[in-house]
């Protein structure tokens, strides 16, 4: 329920220094989300392989389905439902969200993207024009964006936040357009990784104290998604959504950036996320997705087997 795992095991040992240590080096994050209390009942993020078009059995047993995608829905499931619903004959899987981590750190300053920005530059390097960001959509999903942002406001001091989407405490997004958008402060009040990225990719052009500041696509229209504390799998799913839904209703073209991400489940693109991101991006010309490369090397190496046809032993391992 409280979404931990316990590594915790006996440890041959004479001495507590021998013992502590090693008990220390067991002890992991959550990587999976909690149950959270929704209308009095103790529920869960998670996906669910059934047809998104036949989910009356499950909803009849308390589950909130959320969002369709073609071959699964993302839903809140009654904690003491979990295993029934996994034994209905329609569902082919059940998968509790799993927990996602900040990722990025770079900006425009050392990408030279000025000649892509700025007209004359732009003309000089061969291009056909400058390249803004105008009349495209960029979408971000992240956790603490502060949505009163300089960077997001326009010359006159207007928001370029066409649509904000805000987790709330039931696991749904609480959305917000036009006026609705400037009641926001922040999603997480104890982060601003997402003003962060947000701003890298399309934050307004600024100059403080003589030095100019701005984003990728400083002209770019504004979709951001905000997670809150729970930066989980579904949730993720459900702002790709969003983003990609909003721009298709605007009838532009869309690029969605994700600064966030795992190592967790299958590594063979027959993951939840692998098939959002061919859903929504994967033969749309319109819509591009954008992931982060990770910040894991240093704290969460992978280690895997090796497999030599042919060969007698195939356990040569590597990380």
């Amino acid at each position: 329920r409280d979404g931990r795992i316990s590594l915790d095991m006996e440890i041959d040992g004479p001495t507590l220094p021998t013992r502590a240590p090693l008990l220390r080096a067991r002890q992991v994050e959550r990587v999976i989300a909690p149950a959270q209390v929704v209308n009095g009942v103790e529920m869960v993020s998670a996906f669910i392989h059934i047809d998104p078009n036949a989910t009356a059995q499950i909803e009849s047993m308390g589950v909130i389905v959320q969002e369709r995608f073609k071959k699964f829905v993302v839903a809140m499931i009654p904690v003491d439902k979990i295993e029934s619903v996994a034994q209905i004959a329609a569902v082919k899987q059940v998968n509790v969200a799993r927990k996602t981590n900040l990722h990025t750190d770079m900006s425009r300053f050392y990408t030279n993207t000025l000649q892509v920005l700025d007209y004359n530059n732009a003309i000089a390097s061969g291009l056909p024009c400058a390249f803004t960001g105008k009349g495209i959509v960029v979408g971000v999903i992240d956790t603490g964006i502060d949505f009163q942002h300089a960077m997001f406001m326009d010359a006159d001091g207007n928001s370029r936040i066409k649509q904000a989407y805000v987790i709330n405490d039931s696991g749904s997004f609480d959305s917000y357009t036009g006026e609705t958008v400037y009641s926001l402060t922040t999603d997480n009040i104890g982060n601003s990784h997402g003003t962060h990225t947000a701003t890298i990719a399309a934050g307004s052009d600024l100059t403080y104290n003589g030095i100019n500041y701005g984003g990728m696509a400083p002209e770019a229209d504004l979709v951001l998604v905000g997670l809150g504390a729970d930066l989980y799998e579904t949730y993720i799913a459900m702002g790709i959504k969003h983003v990609f839904d909003y721009a298709d209703s605007q009838d532009k073209p869309a690029v969605c950036s994700i600064s966030l991400g795992s190592m967790w489940g299958p590594h063979d693109g027959t993951g939840e996320m692998n098939e959002v991101f061919a859903e929504y991006a994967g033969d749309n010309p319109n819509h591009i997705l954008v992931m982060s490369a990770g910040n894991s090397a240093s704290y969460s190496p992978s280690v895997g087997f090796e497999y030599v046809e042919g060969e007698a032993s195939a356990e040569a391992p590597f990380c």
